[in-house]
């Protein structure tokens, strides 16, 4: 992986270890922690695998780019479909056909993950895992897709450790993943910033 993919990943992986730490086990004062403890909603952190999550990494590249109406899309799709069942208390996909801006149909999936259902306090974390159908950012290939390491397969990875994780060591909190489809198929040269 590329030095700047690296940073990248390490510094969201900082940031969604310490939204989990902060969501299972932020206590600083012993009266509100004995509290918390009546109450259930103070749990250990669990261990976070770095190589697990390169590993997921990993595999979503060896689909190829995951460009919606393309079989590395489709099954991408259906590995992390099956990682949730794997892992989830209950899975959901949302099926559509949505128009692009370039008037293709894109046939997509929303992937929904729910963790302990029956908390009435939930978290939600998000990613995308499609790819940019072109690299419009690039310096050359502007018209190839791109493989997304760093722009959808990371993000994706670092949940489904996550996820993982919470499999082992349940949450405080329920929790729900959605990994969104079809985010990166914008209009090229566009911005909405």
């Amino acid at each position: 992986m590329k030095k700047m993919e690296r940073g990248g990943l390490s510094k969201f992986l900082l940031s969604s270890l310490l939204l989990l730490i902060v969501a299972s086990c932020s206590v600083k004062e012993e009266s509100k922690k004995e509290e918390e403890e009546s109450k259930g909603l103070v749990s250990p952190a669990p261990f976070f695998s770095a190589d697990s999550c390169y590993f997921y990494i990993q595999q979503q590249l060896s689909f190829g780019p995951r460009v919606p109406n393309t079989p590395p899309h489709d099954s991408c799709g259906d590995f992390l479909i099956a990682h949730m069942k794997n892992v989830a208390h209950n899975v959901r996909v949302q099926k559509a056909q949505v128009n692009a801006y370039d008037g293709k149909k894109l046939n997509i999936r929303n992937i929904i993950g729910e963790f302990f259902p029956d908390k009435q306090i939930r978290i939600l974390l998000c990613a995308h895992w499609d790819t940019r159908h072109v690299a419009d950012s690039d310096t050359s290939g502007k018209d190839k897709p791109i493989p997304g390491a760093s722009d959808g397969a990371s993000g994706v990875a670092v949940l489904m450790e996550i996820a993982r994780q919470m499999k082992i060591v349940p949450p405080p909190v329920g929790v729900d993943i959605i990994l969104f489809d079809a985010e990166d198929y914008g209009n090229p040269g566009e911005s909405l910033y």
